[in-house]
């Protein structure tokens, strides 16, 4: 593995101490690879592996853990043995409904390090997550800014010119440094990611019934990078072509966008005032936010 290691320097302060480390960001950006270098730091500093526990939601192995009550039964009775600081980590914790109660019961017992992912910016927004509020710092994982990007590919002697084109094309997501770099392979890739996500973190999530409307409006944003619009022009402009919306439901599918990690909103600076009630940003594709170099 290629170390992540702008996060790993961020996080390293917050290792064994009394606060929720809490991960997030789009899908496949590299959570899951991060949090096993976490795993190995803390193992190469003594730790043993017998205090370590990993949940991936995303492995079937744990489709048993639906609950907060299956999560803190099944960690419990893992650690039950272990009389030193218990190390603990889920992945895509969004999937467990309610978990912030076991979540919240292990921090008071004060026996465990928790570190949690999720894919959902929504992750603590909601009003059980109060339980952990004030408990928690999250650190978001973006996909790989150009310093990694050249990390990643390995390439002796690199031609910077010509790396950076490469980057701007296929973008930053780790994975598709596995395949050969061929626009057919990563293309087909990036478009199977990006039906995942709208599939299953925002038109399955947010039960969106219109979805070929929905994906329109997806196709527009995308199409209108870095513009300055509001959802009242979006709708005005797609009733003009006979599709009938309300800037609220606009608003909402931008909302739900962004709470996947697809779209980031960017505010302006100079605005006072009452301006600031006005909803004109601009959105980013997230892969298109990451200026770290």
């Amino acid at each position: 593995m290629i170390l992540r290691k702008v996060y790993l320097e961020q996080i390293d302060g917050f290792i064994d101490k009394p606060v929720i480390k809490v991960i997030t960001g789009m899908r496949r950006v590299g959570k899951s690879y991060f949090v096993k270098q976490i795993i190995d730091k803390i193992i190469k500093r003594g730790i043993k592996k017998q205090n370590v526990l990993y949940i991936n939601k995303e492995l079937i192995k744990y489709d048993f853990i639906q609950n907060y009550k299956d999560l803190y039964q099944y960690v419990s009775t893992y650690f039950k043995n272990i009389t030193t600081k218990a190390f603990l980590f889920i992945d895509e914790i969004q999937e467990i409904e309610k978990w912030e109660k076991a979540i919240s019961s292990f921090f008071a017992e004060e026996k465990y390090d928790i570190f949690i992912t999720g894919s959902n910016s929504n992750l603590l927004s909601s009003e059980i997550s109060t339980l952990i509020s004030g408990r928690y710092v999250e650190i978001n994982i973006y996909s790989l800014s150009f310093n990694e990007f050249l990390d990643f590919r390995q390439v002796a002697n690199p031609l910077i010119n010509d790396e950076f084109k490469l980057y701007l094309q296929f973008g930053g997501f780790p994975v598709i440094h596995h395949l050969d770099f061929s626009k057919e392979l990563i293309y087909q890739y990036i478009s199977s990611l990006y039906n995942t996500i709208l599939l299953k973190d925002v038109i399955s999530r947010h039960n969106i019934r219109n979805v070929r409307l929905f994906q329109d409006i997806v196709k527009f944003m995308f199409g209108n990078l870095g513009h300055i619009f509001s959802s009242n022009s979006i709708s005005k402009y797609l009733k003009s072509q006979k599709k009938n919306i309300g800037a609220d439901t606009i608003q909402n599918y931008l909302l739900h966008l962004e709470a996947s990690f697809m779209l980031h909103k960017v505010q302006r600076y100079d605005i006072k005032g009452k301006k600031i009630l006005e909803i004109l940003f601009r959105r980013y594709f997230i892969e298109k936010c990451n200026s770290r170099v």
